[in-house]
């Protein structure tokens, strides 16, 4: 079973029907179902995704609701272990690299070998999928990819 980090901008686009990748977003989640994946939510992708603009969304916030109830195979991962690090990180790079503190906490989790991390599904290619290709993990964006 495949372990996936799920970022906010898939989970958006998953149920906002408006959103530019919606229709890849559904095609990828019929995917991942299918092959049983695992999906880790870290807390502050949660964050990012509940924000008001989403829980307007009536139909979406009933459909992520479920997924965050129901599902036997979600598991929110807590970030405490990474916090400190990816602050730093972000406060420290150049100014030519402006990755969030969520995306550097996606990083630091996907590199811990107790995760078991074997993917991140996100269509942030600017900031996800050369560190994806570069440490041989699954970035996940469009079909074919599981």
């Amino acid at each position: 079973m495949k372990r996936l980090l799920f970022d906010t901008c898939f989970l958006k686009a998953l149920y906002t029907p408006t959103d530019q990748y919606n229709r890849q977003a559904k095609e990828i989640w019929e995917m991942i179902c299918r092959a049983e994946s695992k999906i880790l939510i870290p807390y502050p992708v949660l964050y990012e995704t509940l924000k008001t603009e989403f829980i307007k969304n009536k139909t979406g916030m009933e459909y992520f609701n479920r997924l965050i109830r129901k599902c036997e195979r979600v598991e929110l991962v807590c970030d405490s272990l990474y916090r400190k690090d990816a602050l730093f990180d972000t406060l420290n790079i150049g100014s030519n690299q402006k990755v969030s503190m969520v995306d550097r906490i996606l990083i630091l989790m996907a590199e811990k070998r107790e995760l078991n991390i074997n993917g991140i599904v996100s269509f942030d290619v600017r900031d996800l999928s050369e560190y994806c290709r570069k440490r041989n993990i699954l970035f996940v964006n469009s079909k074919g990819y599981l």
